[in-house]
């Protein structure tokens, strides 16, 4: 199964580091997010239907076999 996690609120993809070593059967798909992390360059997102758009897009070709959603802040 595909985990996509999304870091908190100004946080970054490495939040997941640790998770990341703990899951045996789910492979974890960390979603950086614009202006933030890796993506730290680009412009923050700063409206929810944009955030929205832009994950699906990110994520939309992965979404053919079970997977599940993760985020919290």
């Amino acid at each position: 199964m595909q985990l996509f996690a999304f870091p908190f609120a100004g946080g970054s993809e490495n939040c997941y580091r640790e998770l990341s070593r703990t899951l045996s059967r789910v492979n974890l798909k960390v979603q950086p997010l614009p202006g933030r992390g890796s993506l730290i360059r680009q412009p923050c997102i700063t409206c929810v239907d944009e955030m929205v758009d832009y994950i699906f897009q990110e994520i939309k070709t992965e979404l053919y076999q079970p997977y599940a959603l993760f985020g919290h802040s």
